[in-house]
């Protein structure tokens, strides 16, 4: 699927959230692997509606049969599909701006269809259901292959997706809640980090970020900035920074009917071939390539 992300604002002690999402896909399976084949699995749910699959990943396995419902954790596993497997699966990637996951702890979940939560379950099947809805109209079955290839050509369609996946994700985040699945909260308890990491959520992304005017701020040196942030963060202030910029110029490249020169001047680039060396080095590809390979 053509990829949209949603860069959702939070609180003055939060970093920015990532969402992506991945694909959504409904009835049989077209990427079977070799049994027993072990391969990297995205973040992703996914609901049995006929047939079983069969799991295994290094700490534990399930069979999931139909009415069953898995929160499959980002990393390998192998799977086995019964003939008459049909799914509704949703992948999606979830994290902070430092790329580290929201949710990790507590998934490859199993959830039988007969077993606790059958209310929420039901309504986080009802808004995956409603989802696929949303995206493919009177589709009825929509397989992974297909739905990777899916098309956003209008500005309206990309902004109804994007709105249908954010409802999607907060339904999500309600049934992780009473499945009591931990978030991972990258919270600055460091009164100076919090302050340090507002300026730079506050900075604007088309002018360079100057460590004089962060520290004229801050009452605390740039090495001992730099150790703190690194330790409650788990990243450093300018590659903090720096990721807001690139999560930013990912997000536009995307977006239907914008230029490679648009998304260059918002972020402060004078001149185009700058922004394109630097979109490479980190991406190792070049803005128009980025750009044409999610059309």
């Amino acid at each position: 699927m053509k990829s949209f992300r949603i860069n959702l604002l939070t609180s003055q002690s939060l970093p920015p959230l990532q969402c992506e999402l991945l694909w959504i896909y409904r009835g049989k399976p077209d990427y079977i692997e070799d049994p027993g084949e072990e391969f990297e699995t995205a973040t992703s749910i996914f609901f049995v509606e006929q047939g079983s699959i069969s799991l295994k990943w290094a700490e534990g396995s399930a069979i999931c049969r139909a009415g069953d419902l898995f929160l499959s954790r980002l990393g390998p596993r192998q799977q086995v599909f019964s003939p008459n497997a049909e799914l509704l699966s949703i992948g999606y990637h979830f994290s902070w701006a430092s790329e580290k996951p929201i949710f990790d702890e507590g998934l490859n979940r199993h959830l039988p269809g007969n077993g606790a939560f059958r209310s929420t379950r039901k309504k986080l099947y009802q808004s995956s259901v409603d989802l696929f809805h949303k995206i493919y109209g009177n589709l009825k079955k929509q397989n992974l292959t297909r739905a990777m290839l899916n098309d956003t050509a209008t500005i309206q369609n990309y902004a109804n997706r994007n709105a249908a996946f954010a409802e999607w994700l907060r339904i999500l985040v309600e049934s992780f809640a009473i499945f009591e699945i931990p978030a991972a909260l990258p919270l600055a308890q460091n009164s100076i980090v919090r302050q340090a990491k507002y300026y730079i959520d506050s900075h604007p992304l088309n002018h360079p970020l100057h460590y004089s005017e962060l520290l004229s701020v801050m009452n605390v040196g740039w090495r001992r900035l730099q150790q703190l942030f690194q330790s409650e963060m788990h990243i450093t202030p300018s590659d903090y920074f720096e990721k807001r910029r690139l999560y930013y110029a990912r997000i536009r490249l995307k977006e239907p009917n914008i230029s490679v020169k648009e998304v260059a001047s918002e972020l402060g680039f004078k001149n185009l071939s700058h922004f394109s060396i630097w979109f490479k080095r980190h991406f190792n590809l070049s803005p128009r390539l980025f750009q044409k390979g999610s059309a």
